[in-house]
């Protein structure tokens, strides 16, 4: 188990989501109590909210299933090329997720804040390095899978 320590912070980081959930639970019931001409968009931007945790706990189970794999010794197999292509449809999926949301909260709010579009256009950025980071790694992986297949035919 030489991923040890890794799977206990991603466990803490899974632990972590979840409990951010029931803040913003708390903090969406504050918001709309301050704010009473949004209030009826409480509970739309809260579930749009909690349904971007979700594909962060896919990611966490999918690491989880690749340091799995690792620690049996099959870190260039199949089965870790499948995680690895899981895995960028993931973060595909969450960037089509993010433009929806953009177009979504400037048709809920009828604004188009400088602010929000910024910060939507570091965080879709973001996502698309990590997509490419994965693509690129998935592409050595590939190849590492192959390597090992031939030395495995030769031997």
């Amino acid at each position: 188990m030489e991923t040890k320590i890794l799977r206990l912070l991603l466990i803490v980081l899974a632990g972590g989501v979840v409990a951010a959930a029931g803040v913003l639970h708390l903090l969406s019931l504050e918001s709309a109590a301050d704010w009473p001409e949004y209030a009826h968009l409480r509970v739309p931007t809260y579930l749009g909210v909690v349904a971007g945790f979700l594909p962060v706990l896919v990611g966490i189970g999918l690491l989880l299933r690749f340091l799995r794999l690792v620690d049996a010794g099959e870190a260039f197999s199949a089965p870790t090329l499948r995680v690895f292509r899981q895995v960028k449809l993931l973060i595909a999926g969450v960037a089509a997720y993010y433009l929806l949301g953009l177009v979504a909260f400037n048709v809920a709010f009828g604004q188009g804040q400088p602010g929000v579009f910024l910060a939507w256009l570091g965080l879709e950025t973001a996502i698309l390095l990590l997509l490419g980071g994965f693509a690129l790694l998935e592409r050595l992986f590939r190849a590492a899978h192959a390597l090992r297949e031939d030395v495995e035919l030769t031997v």
